[in-house]
């Protein structure tokens, strides 16, 4: 069901310019920081925010030598949720 349901579901693909400018404009950028892909269309681009998930991070203290000397704090990231969809194959191939 490949070609049939692409339109549906969409795909995720590099985050471009036009993706950076709206990241940006939402104040989502500490979010998409280690990220390079983002949904483009479908269910991909309009439950992105749910699928995406949280960056995580670490808050260190380092020596003058940028060893660490103890971790400040920790904050671990969030997967993105799962979604359940309810496709009728008979109506996307319709």
């Amino acid at each position: 069901y490949k070609e049939t349901l692409t339109h549906a579901l969409g795909y995720v693909s590099k985050i471009n310019k036009k993706d950076l400018q709206k990241i940006q404009e939402a104040g989502e950028e500490a979010n998409y920081a280690a990220t390079y892909d983002i949904g483009k269309l479908g269910i991909e681009k309009y439950h992105e925010d749910i699928l995406h998930g949280e960056v995580g991070y670490q808050q260190v203290e380092v020596n003058s030598q940028g060893r660490i000397i103890r971790t400040l704090d920790v904050q671990p990231p969030t997967p993105g949720r799962d979604i359940v969809l309810n496709i009728d194959i008979r109506l996307q191939q319709a």
